[in-house]
């Protein structure tokens, strides 16, 4: 018996080892970051600016010899300053000696280097056209920054357009992590910077406060600057502005970065009222985040605060929400849930008072009351129209449409709520690196969500269901005019933005490429060139489907909608899941069997 036993037991596990290779792991493993090298020490100086150089990188796996050297556009090849730990060094038969200048690295391609440790193959790519960041933090690397995402650290800043020196060595209050998935995607992370001062970068709006968004999943690195740009055609307020990059932290080159604005209330940003600011006029000598949280659970609606004892005059306004998954609403200081199973939190004030949650939550769920309702009415007899401005809203969704974003509502969806105004306003659009069949699964036009109304009511074991963009378009008065703006913007979406893809597709190329190369990946992803037709299928293909609304919600009805929902369920299981029930169905099959041989036995 004991035999049988450990015969079971070794099947099993290596019928684990071969189910678990089978199981997609995506990108949840951390790719390898370069290091510098230290058979090929050379500190390069690019401009007359702080922190303004790079090193050969050391790629583990990358050629014969990994060793690789990124330059930013805009330097003078005839004037690199090389510094290195041997009096001299002979490159391609040139004799270069340590902290002198030269033309040596004038063309990208490979270039034989000897130095005291022996012969190597270095290989030069270069960008082109985009300006390029350097950072320089105060312990001179990003381990305690990546080791927390939360973790701040001053540093310096300096930024080089063409060739010209801008904000040289401006000081930064800190730089720190960001993201949630793309955090944890891979070794190319995202940062939030803030400077002391309020700055203008790129010819965007002065502010402190600044993110650098790395695109790690998104392999054309241009689906949200597309998305953002779509927005601004639509003319959505508030939409962020963006800048493409090249970074350098501490002299390492991190790869093609976005510089965008953050999504806060600011004179620059969302101008509107600051509540946070008016929380702390109230509460002077009190921080906030020393208060007690406190939750308070009715079921489905569950809302939390911080204990501070003051409210402003106005608690109107101005509230900047966002849409989450669920489990947010535990680590947040302020949030709430609804009915629906939605959940938002208040990035501002991120630590509202009782007073203040308990106003922001009772105008949404007033505005949920009407959205469930079959009439657009709620208890107090008003409409949901009354509690949203609808341009913003069908201007977002619009992109949402286009875009065809994995998101669905659930995550990185703003709302904000003016002083005194008594309505939410869609936006800042935000996070688009999974969308335009990226991946390749596209979600249903959000349209075909009306079948809801159709069947005379909603399923509340269906997650997508209940967000708001399918409890909006369940009433026609909304998906009508969503339509009818559609309809009047589509041929600039046909027109300018996919002339817009193009000259963001040949502005990052070279970039892109050394990106590639610096990461060393080699993606499934759709590539950069695609995008285009992927735009004007979908126009089309929502002209094909607003043509007859009717018609595409009875069709979804009966084809689409039941057949990803299965799909979406499968695909949901997790990787653990299916492990411990292939595990838990081997060792029953060989209980089962062990049981059957010895009655067998016995008999």
């Amino acid at each position: 018996m004991k035999q049988f036993i450990f015969k079971t037991l070794v099947i099993t596990i290596a019928a684990l080892l071969m189910l678990s290779a089978f199981i997609p792991t995506f990108a949840e493993s951390a790719f390898p970051d370069a290091v510098e090298a230290e058979e090929l020490q050379i500190d390069i100086e690019l401009f007359d600016a702080e922190g303004a150089k790079t090193f050969v990188h050391l790629l583990p796996g990358y050629g014969d010899s990994g060793l690789l050297l990124f330059l930013p556009s805009g330097y003078d090849r005839n004037n690199l300053k090389l510094t290195f730990p041997d009096k001299s060094v002979s490159i391609n038969g040139v004799t270069v000696e340590s902290g002198s200048k030269t033309d040596v690295f004038r063309n990208d391609g490979e270039y034989e280097i000897v130095n005291s440790s022996g012969k190597h193959i270095l290989k030069v790519v270069s960008s082109d056209s985009l300006p390029s960041v350097y950072i320089t933090t105060e312990s001179g690397n990003l381990d305690s920054i990546h080791a927390d995402k939360n973790y701040k650290e001053s540093a310096s800043f300096s930024l080089v357009d063409n060739g010209k020196v801008e904000l040289d060595g401006a000081v930064l209050s800190y730089i720190k992590g960001r993201g949630n998935s793309s955090w944890k995607s891979n070794e190319k992370r995202c940062y939030n910077i803030k400077f002391d001062d309020e700055v203008s970068i790129l010819g965007m709006k002065a502010a402190k406060k600044w993110a650098l968004i790395s695109n790690n999943m998104d392999a054309t690195l241009m689906r949200n600057a597309i998305a953002y740009s779509a927005a601004k055609m639509t003319d959505l307020p508030y939409t962020v502005d963006f800048a493409f990059i090249d970074l350098y932290i501490n002299g390492s080159y991190r790869g093609n970065y976005m510089i965008c604005e953050r999504v806060e209330i600011g004179l620059n940003r969302i101008d509107i009222s600051d509540l946070e600011e008016a929380n702390k006029k109230a509460n002077s000598g009190i921080k906030p985040a020393d208060c007690k949280k406190t939750v308070e659970n009715n079921g489905s609606k569950k809302i939390c605060w911080s204990e501070i004892p003051n409210n402003p005059d106005n608690i109107s306004g101005g509230y900047l929400l966002e849409y989450e998954y669920p489990e947010q609403f535990d680590i947040q200081p302020s949030a709430f849930t609804t009915e629906c199973g939605s959940c938002l939190v208040i990035h501002s004030p991120e630590y509202a008072t009782e007073k203040e949650v308990r106003y922001i939550s009772g105008l949404y769920y007033e505005f949920e009351d009407a959205l469930m309702s079959d009439d657009g009415y709620n208890k107090l007899g008003r409409h949901f129209t009354e509690y949203i401005d609808i341009d913003s809203f069908i201007d977002g969704l619009i992109v949402y449409e286009l875009t065809a974003d994995q998101d669905r509502g659930h995550t990185s969806w703003y709302l904000y709520v003016p002083e005194n105004s008594n309505k939410f306003f869609m936006g800042p659009l935000w996070d688009f690196d999974q969308s335009m069949e990226n991946p390749d699964e596209i979600p249903p036009c959000i349209l075909s969500l009306a079948k809801y109304q159709l069947n005379g009511g909603f399923d509340y074991n269906d997650p997508d269901t209940l967000t708001f963009t399918s409890l909006l378009c369940s009433h026609r008065e909304f998906t009508d005019l969503l339509i009818a703006e559609f309809n009047e913007k589509e041929s600039i979406f046909a027109g300018e933005l996919n002339k817009k893809v193009s000259e963001l597709f040949d502005l990052i190329s070279a970039s892109a490429e050394a990106d590639r190369i610096r990461w060393n990946y080699d993606s499934l992803q759709k590539k950069d060139s695609e995008l285009p037709k992927y735009i004007t299928a979908r126009v089309n293909e929502l002209k094909a489907y607003y043509s007859d609304v009717d018609a595409s919600v009875e069709s979804a009805v009966e084809n689409i909608m039941p057949s990803e929902r299965d799909t979406s369920a499968i695909k949901s299981i997790p990787k653990w899941a299916v492990i411990t029930a292939a595990a838990v169905l081997l060792i029953s099959i060989g209980t089962v069997s062990a049981i059957f041989r010895r009655k067998k036995k016995h008999i």
